[in-house]
């Protein structure tokens, strides 16, 4: 795996690489309670040698177990004797760590090494990633393989596998950390040394390669290309049962990816799930998908560019992900779109009017759905509301949007849509879509599961409807500088509602002040109410 020392790392004093260690070992004053386990430690962070990144993986690992023969195995594990070239006792401790996530962490963990090094990963690229070589195992009918991905996230950030981008980094090509709050989105990295151990258990199946290199083992599945190319790489004898071909090692750069290329692909790889060509500089594709049978996730991102997609794609059949995000002179998606009946997250930017000939309403598998940036889209198809699996709806940047193309149902027609087709969606967010003077009326039928709604710079959004406080389940309201807004009456029936957030609203913030507002009869049942005039909110992690 190689040796500590080529990182630079910072070493601590004794005393303080205790305290780390405590500090992630037990919960806030626990440790008192356990001074057997607190003199374990002691061993434990000695053996670390004052290396933070050890220290707090193994305190990590710890937290909360109480039994002392646990402990006791890490501190007298055979690992701290394999290495004994390792400065600090970082690639035992982080080995160590390893060797006790699950086998499906394990899995997932190790796939992060197929990205580069210092690479921030967004929690549904991971997802994605994750899903579409089949990882995400579900443990009942009910749970979902994306709530199993944000598990895993989760699990892999409290071990210190993974950390939070921090939020000063967060300002990705032109998006600030509101936007990226309303999107959903949270960023990860991995530390360097973390990588080199994911790198280490993939072992022979992963290579990152030059577009033009010539010799790769057969045991390569996962191939990430650090530059791209003219034409056709002169690969020598390789397997045919390459799994993933991505360009993340490329990202910061215009790929000049060839039609040829991509024939390529379709022609050598049948079992290929992964590909990414993100940021490639064509225009058209070639007809040529309908030969990548298992193909899972395909992403365009970027791909400022293309104009049309070809028709090909949607005899994908096993497709599960498309991102066209940022691809902003998109022109044509094909109609026949809704017979990628595998689709479970899908992103669009487009620059058509109208987006009802998809008969989007069909991809009854669809999870998250994300229309960024549609400058031209009028009006929202009437068929979202047809989307029985969604958990997940974001429109942002669809400034000429004017309406959901959804006129008010009668009592009747509203219950035979919630008998025929009854809604699942848990987050809905809409932002910068400043012609939107009403809601779906749709959303009043998600009651029973909506937990999150974000409104952000709706200027025509006068007032939120009076439905809005059967939204029983709702745990979180976010109002952002849309400043004509007033909340209805009866908001104490939404009981639920623990975090209510509203920035940029001036006359809205004065309504809501704590015993004075004229409106905070409404919300004085809110345990969390934030309320600030500038528009500074910081992503979750």
């Amino acid at each position: 795996m190689g040796n500590a020392n080529k990182h630079n790392l910072k070493y601590l004093p004794e005393e303080e690489c205790l305290r780390l260690f405590v500090k992630h070992a037990f919960s806030a004053g626990e440790e008192k309670r356990y001074p057997r386990l607190v003199e374990i430690g002691k061993d434990i962070a000695r053996k670390c040698k004052g290396l933070p990144l050890a220290v707090v993986s193994l305190g990590c690992l710890l937290y909360n177990r109480v039994d002392e023969s646990e402990w006791k195995k890490v501190r007298d594990s055979d690992i701290w004797k394999v290495n004994p070239q390792d400065d600090g006792g970082i690639l035992a401790a982080l080995k160590l760590s390893y060797n006790h996530l699950s086998p499906g962490l394990k899995q997932c963990f190790s796939y992060c090494s197929i990205f580069p090094k210092g690479y921030e990963y967004t929690n549904l690229e991971l997802i994605s990633f994750w899903m579409a070589h089949g990882l995400l195992q579900t443990r009942n009918e009910d749970e979902e393989p994306e709530e199993v991905g944000e598990f895993y996230i989760q699990e892999l950030v409290s071990r210190s596998f993974f950390e939070c981008a921090s939020e000063e980094q967060l300002v990705i090509d032109g998006l600030i950390s509101e936007e990226l709050d309303l999107l959903g989105i949270s960023f990860f990295k991995t530390h360097d040394l973390i990588h080199d151990l994911a790198v280490f258990t993939m072992q022979n199946e992963r290579k990152v390669v030059k577009f033009n290199s010539t010799n790769i083992q057969e045991k390569v599945q996962h191939l990430s290309f650090s530059d791209s190319g003219e034409g056709v790489p002169a690969f020598g004898k390789m397997s045919r049962k390459i799994r993933t071909i991505g360009f993340w090692h490329a990202f910061q750069k215009e790929l000049a990816i060839t039609e040829p290329f991509v024939k390529w692909i379709s022609n050598k790889f049948k079992y290929l799930r992964v590909l990414n060509i993100q940021g490639s500089d064509f225009q058209f594709l070639p007809e040529c998908f309908d030969k990548m049978k298992h193909l899972r996730y395909l992403d365009l991102s970027y791909c400022r560019k293309l104009e049309k997609l070809p028709d090909s794609i949607c005899k994908l059949q096993s497709l599960e992900i498309l991102n066209l995000w940022k691809c902003i002179a998109l022109a044509y998606i094909p109609p026949k779109l809704r017979n990628l009946v595998s689709l479970r997250i899908l992103w669009i930017t487009i620059t058509i009017t109208d987006l009802s000939f998809i008969g989007i309403g069909n991809l009854k598998n669809l999870q998250i759905l994300i229309l960024w940036n549609c400058d031209n889209l009028v009006s929202l198809p009437r068929d979202l509301r047809h989307l029985t699996s969604l958990k997940r709806l974001t429109i942002e940047a669809c400034d000429e949007v004017i309406s959901f193309d959804d006129e008010e149902d009668d009592e009747e027609e509203e219950e035979e849509e919630n008998e025929n087709y009854p809604l699942k969606l848990e987050r809905f967010t809409i932002d910068k879509l400043t012609n939107l003077a009403v809601l779906p009326s749709w959303l009043r039928r998600c009651g029973k599961t909506l937990r999150y709604l974000g409104l952000s710079e709706c200027s025509s959004l006068m007032a939120l409807p009076e439905w809005l406080v059967n939204l029983t389940s709702l745990e979180t309201l976010l109002i952002a500088d849309c400043r004509n807004l007033s909340l209805p009456q009866h908001m104490d029936r939404l009981q639920n509602l623990q975090n209510l957030k509203i920035y940029g609203c001036p006359k809205l913030i004065e309504r809501c002040k704590q015993n004075t507002g004229s409106d905070w009869y409404k919300i004085a049942h809110i345990p969390n109410v934030e309320a600030q005039s500038n528009l500074d909110f910081g992503i979750p992690c």
